[in-house]
């Protein structure tokens, strides 16, 4: 095969045709997947804002006293929702609580007026606190505030937020927009972009 320079030409112009379309492919993943990260930010938000909206379950009326007799008759207790397999097995405590409820229940079974039930102590017990996990959004925006010191985009106070309905906000300084794509200055959109692509490495 003789090579001349038109050959050369090309060839040379395959190449930069290949590369041009592997770069072109390589940048249609990445926005794919950056889009697939902004849904599923506005999904997870969407799914925390039905939860908060959800109504508690009915709490259950606490039983005092139970007794009823299983099929071969034997007599079952129940006391504050807790079993008592025999008698003997009652603590001091138990068993002063069965007395005042027994005493309690003798002017109905007698036809008098019920006697109201004494006020039983409560402890109150705090439950644990556990740190709250941080929303996708909030992380994003830890990574990007830990790039903007020393930079140009640290006087303009670019910052992301969430809505009630699950959105993304971003913020630059005492502008608000709807979604990363609202953004007009490229410098702030690129610096958001690398945060949510670190995020995205480092969440696997």
């Amino acid at each position: 095969m003789q090579w001349n320079f038109a050959t050369i030409l090309i060839l040379f112009g395959v190449l930069f045709a290949g590369y041009g379309i592997g770069l072109l492919e390589m940048h249609l993943k990445r926005q794919k997947k950056i889009h697939q990260l902004e849904d599923a930010l506005k999904a997870e938000q969407a799914n925390a804002a039905l939860a908060a909206a959800a109504p508690p379950p009915a709490a259950s009326q606490p039983s005092d006293l139970r007794l009823w007799s299983d099929a071969s008759g034997t007599p079952n207790l129940e006391l504050d929702n807790a079993p008592v397999s025999a008698p003997a097995s009652l603590t001091p405590e138990q068993r002063r609580r069965l007395i005042t409820l027994l005493t309690q229940i003798r002017p109905w079974l007698e036809g008098g007026p019920v006697a109201p039930a004494a006020a039983a102590p409560v402890k109150i017990v705090e439950p644990p606190t556990t740190p709250v996990a941080k929303s996708i959004v909030a992380q994003v925006n830890d990574i990007l505030q830990s790039h903007l010191p020393g930079t140009p985009l640290a006087a303009k106070l670019v910052r992301l937020g969430e809505t009630p309905g699950g959105g993304v906000l971003v913020f630059v300084g005492t502008a608000k927009y709807d979604g990363i794509d609202a953004v007009p200055d490229p410098e702030v959109v690129a610096a958001i972009r690398a945060a949510i692509a670190e995020w995205e490495k480092k969440a696997g």
